[in-house]
Parts: structure tokens; C-alpha cells; sequence
């Protein structure tokens, strides 16, 4: 949860949800460690990482909790993998 990147976050929600793809937003600013342990807590599968890096480069960051695989997808191509 990067609050200088909220908008565009809140856009990538409801791309994700308008393809059927279940997600959430973590409810607080808090260190990315925090948000991997409560992704994990909660058996979510992937987290998505959208930063200023990641906006100028019009991508996310996407994360396999369990593998820790973690690569550079455009959002047509998170969504496409996602769904």
C-alpha cells in the first residue's frame, strides 16, 4: 500500500475485479514485510507491488507468496495471468 501511488492502485483493483480476479488492498501504510506476513496469514497467493518505480515503468511487480518468484508484468499481462 503506497499512498502516492493510491489512485492508480485503486484502478488496478477494479481492472482485477471486473476480470473475476479476487483481490484486496492491505488496509494500512505499513512496511512491505508487514503486507508479505499478512498475505501469507491469509493464504493469498500472489501480492502485487505498484510503486513510483513501477508506475514509470507502466508495470507490477507481481509476487508468488510461496515460491517467492516474483517478476514484471504489464497490467493487461497480470491480468491476462491472473484470470
Amino acid at each position: 500500500n503506497f499512498d502516492e501511488a493510491l489512485p492508480e492502485i485503486a484502478q488496478l483493483l477494479r481492472e482485477l475485479r471486473k476480470a473475476d480476479v479476487a483481490c484486496e488492498l492491505y488496509p494500512d501504510a505499513a512496511k512491505l514485510k508487514k503486507q508479505f506476513k499478512y498475505a501469507e496469514d491469509k493464504s493469498i497467493p500472489f501480492l502485487a507491488i505498484l510503486g513510483n518505480d513501477e508506475l514509470a515503468r507502466n508495470e507490477v511487480q507481481l509476487k508468488n507468496i510461496q515460491t517467492g518468484e516474483q517478476q514484471s508484468l504489464s497490467i493487461k499481462d497480470l491480468i491476462s495471468y491472473l484470470s
